[in-house]
């Protein structure tokens, strides 16, 4: 049995590299959006919303038991949200050009992962997850 290419260990290396530097980039413009001393509430408020809607939100066999269960496309729809801000955080601390290399990134994973992807929209759920036993 093969490893589908969304499991692979080298992307799900870099999907979780992307993950954290997304919350990085949220917290990061957090802190220095404001001038007050509300930069740091909004530095940790940030990421952590988005990181708790992150794991939340689940679809079975996607990495983890959902607490709850959406269906595929709002899983997606909460992906491209998170890094679509993730990189306009970085734009507007103008940081364009780790924008545009993160941008590249995130693009290169889905379009690497797009058997993923598609069962997601299609579908909704992922079948079983690899398991060498089985």
């Amino acid at each position: 049995m093969t490893v589908k290419a969304y499991n692979q260990p080298l992307n799900l290396g870099l999907r979780f590299i992307l993950e954290v530097f997304g919350f990085y980039a949220l917290g990061a413009y957090g802190l220095f959006a404001f001038d007050s001393p509300w930069h740091v509430v909004a530095a940790a408020c940030f990421p952590l919303t988005a990181a708790l809607v992150w794991g939340i939100f689940r679809v079975p066999n996607d990495g983890g038991t959902p607490k709850v269960k959406v269906h595929g496309k709002t899983r997606l729809l909460i992906e491209f949200l998170f890094f679509s801000f993730s990189v306009a955080a970085l734009l507007a601390r103008e940081e364009v050009a780790i924008a545009l290399v993160y941008g590249i990134s995130i693009l290169g994973h889905y379009v690497y992962s797009r058997e993923r992807v598609k069962v997601l929209w299609l579908n909704g759920l992922l079948e079983a997850p690899f398991n060498p036993e089985a």
